[in-house]
């Protein structure tokens, strides 16, 4: 048994997502992964999209890295095409260092799953981010930031579900979605 890697899985509990971002509640990596695949076994479900365990375990652990690097948000790291390549390059050292971390690699992870699966786990990891905003929103959290993070979530819907065409059932969901 590979102790380390449930070592790094625990770690995910500290790392809370959003650091930049005021919110009421707490967000981390592991009830983020959680919430991502029983969303992703749900609408895969609903859409007839067929997946293996492989690819469910890739779903559930896609922050593993995050468990080390700390919860960079999307913005950051893809900011420019320096920032991107910067991040690649630091994704890249950390994941190729050790062995536990190499399959969760976002590269790798886009290599286990095809395009339609791949698809549907970036709808289901921004829902879930979408979801928590909402809630935050109910609340009473209007931050700038927060309201700017619902709607780069709702265009990243769009783009992976490619204007709505795809995962009907998600689109759905949301529409008829108060916290």
């Amino acid at each position: 048994m590979n102790f380390k890697k449930i070592d790094i899985l625990l770690g995910m509990k500290d790392i809370q997502r959003l650091p930049n971002t005021p919110h009421h509640r707490g967000y981390n990596l592991l009830e983020h992964g959680l919430v991502v695949g029983m969303l992703f076994r749900w609408f895969a479900s609903e859409e007839d999209v067929s997946y293996d365990i492989n690819v469910f375990d890739k779903v559930l652990l896609h922050d593993y890295v995050e468990s080390v690097t700390g919860d960079l948000n999307a913005c950051v790291k893809k900011f420019n095409d320096n920032t991107a390549a910067a991040w690649d390059i630091i994704e890249y050292e950390i994941c190729h260092g050790d062995a536990n971390l190499l399959p969760y690699s976002d590269e790798e992870i886009k290599k286990t799953m095809t395009d339609l699966q791949y698809r549907l786990f970036k709808t289901c990891d921004y829902l879930d981010l979408w979801i928590f905003c909402k809630n935050e929103q109910a609340l009473g959290n209007t931050s700038k930031k927060l309201l700017t993070c619902i709607t780069n979530c709702e265009q990243l819907l769009e783009k992976y579900t490619d204007n709505w065409k795809l995962f009907k059932s998600v689109q759905k969901f949301m529409n008829q979605y108060e916290p």
